[in-house]
């Protein structure tokens, strides 16, 4: 993680405290030491972080098509600009697409 283990905990208390409840059970000491686990909520947290970081991901990677599209960023020269007025109706009509597809998948991982 590159941060100090005081850096983890406080992070984790700070969690916990915006969420209002605990995401880690912690056990102290004991014949095999301490340790924590993640408690339900925690793994639920978990899980929609990842989806939210793919669903970003898929969402930055077709944006990032559509604005640096080699067909558009190479044919300009110095001071034109980047898209013409179709390329631009193209891109809005591919985003529109895109929200869609994404609201269907946040459909999907509802009904899971």
């Amino acid at each position: 993680l590159g941060m100090s283990y005081r850096a983890v905990w406080g992070k984790i208390k700070s969690t916990e405290e915006r969420v209002g409840q605990p995401i880690l059970q912690k056990q102290t000491g004991g014949v095999h030491g301490g340790g924590s686990t993640l408690t339900p909520f925690g793994r639920t947290l978990i899980e929609r972080y990842k989806q939210l970081e793919d669903l970003t991901r898929s969402s930055a990677d077709t944006f990032f098509g559509s604005i640096f599209a080699a067909d558009n960023i190479w044919e300009n020269s110095p001071g034109k600009p980047i898209f013409s007025a179709q390329s631009r109706e193209e891109r809005q009509r591919g985003h529109a697409e895109h929200r869609e597809e994404e609201r269907s998948g946040v459909e999907i991982a509802k009904e899971k």
